[in-house]
């Protein structure tokens, strides 16, 4: 499931400033190596790499608090588990 647009723009916006710090540099070099959204969103940008055989991900979660954060990444591990377990 995509995000809708207004809400893809806020999962960029809330993405952007992190990424920004983290790699000390725009965010838009790197952007289409950097999957946001929903976990699905961030399921469906990381699926063609699981068929490819890639089976560990660095995933650093943007979110507005921890808890969202873990259970984000944790919906997103068992997305690419069960995507794994498919091909």
């Amino acid at each position: 499931m995509r995000l809708p647009a207004r809400l893809a723009k806020a999962a960029r916006a809330h993405s952007l400033p992190e990424c920004q710090s983290f790699y000390q540099m725009p965010f838009e070099p790197f952007e289409r190596y950097s999957p946001y959204g929903t976990p699905e969103d961030v399921a469906e940008f990381l699926h063609p790499y699981v068929e490819a055989g890639c089976s560990v991900f660095n995933v650093i979660p943007c979110a507005s608090d921890h808890e969202t954060a873990v259970t984000a990444v944790a919906e997103l591990r068992q997305l690419l588990t069960s995507a794994r377990a498919h091909t």
